[in-house]
């Protein structure tokens, strides 16, 4: 079984890098972590899966995306589990959502965190994947230009 998720960053002052997190409200997993969820059938591939959870979880369509300029970063991170593997995707805004976003049936509450800051209770595989895109971040700091993937 094979998973996906997208991470949405934004920048909110200069050098002041956010990322978007749901609390999950299932029974065994009460942690923050990306919109994101198993392959479905019609999924033609893995940002497939991503971008549909993404809208199923936050209730925002890839509309959203392309109307804050988002850029995909060229960032894979895959995380295996017992059962599943699970790969992430980094999107960058290139203007910050301002509207607040609503939970859904698997999510309690949405909402954005410093990537330098993030909360105690985390997915498994989150913290790796911030470590990730923080590091990205850091090593192309001087250029805005993210390239797509």
């Amino acid at each position: 079984m094979d998973a996906a998720g997208l991470y949405m960053i934004q920048e909110r002052a200069e050098g002041v890098f956010q990322v978007l997190l749901g609390y999950r409200k299932g029974r065994t997993a009460k942690a923050w972590g990306a919109p994101g969820g198993l392959i479905e059938k019609q999924d033609k591939n893995r940002k497939e899966t991503a971008l549909r959870e993404f809208k199923e979880e936050t209730g925002l369509s890839s509309r959203v995306l392309r109307k804050h300029q988002a850029e995909w970063i060229p960032l894979a991170h895959k995380k295996n589990f017992i059962f599943f593997t699970f790969k992430a995707y980094f999107a960058f805004l290139g203007k910050p959502l301002l509207i607040p976003i609503p939970g859904s049936l698997e999510i309690q509450k949405f909402r954005w965190f410093a990537t330098s800051s993030l909360p105690s209770t985390l997915l498994p595989g989150t913290k790796e994947a911030i470590k990730l895109l923080n590091e990205f971040l850091e090593s192309n700091k001087t250029s805005k230009v993210v390239s797509e993937s």
